[in-house]
């Protein structure tokens, strides 16, 4: 059994490569035009007649990873994909950095709204 540092290190090497996934991401995003999550949004909306943002989209995608996730983990060992395993939990990582990002910049907004009236 792996004692706290070693976990503590563990997670560590993983949140960096999160962070490290953000910023290729980031640079990859950078060239496209608008947010894709927005658009994905948009387009959910017009599909279902619903009233998806693009918050709701990091939500939808950061459930999806933790799905993916939890199937690969009840497969077989000889079955399992430590690749996709992994994949999964970084994406589900930044999936929940966008949206606490999100949540405080909207809090930061509406602060700065109420300080102005």
């Amino acid at each position: 059994m792996a004692n706290g540092k070693e976990l503590q290190d563990r997670a560590a090497k993983l949140l960096a490569s999160c962070s490290a996934m953000t910023a290729a991401k980031r640079k990859q995003y950078e060239k496209q035009e608008g947010d894709v999550f927005k658009q994905t949004a948009d387009i959910c909306n017009a599909m279902f007649n619903a009233g998806f943002s693009a918050t709701d989209v990091h939500a939808i995608m950061f459930c999806m990873k933790l799905a993916r996730y939890g199937l690969q983990l009840n497969r077989r060992p000889i079955d399992r994909s430590e690749r996709t395993i992994i994949d999964s939990i970084l994406d589900a990582n930044v999936y929940a950095a966008l949206m606490e990002a999100e949540r405080q910049l909207r809090n930061e907004s509406q602060s700065e709204a109420n300080t102005t009236e």
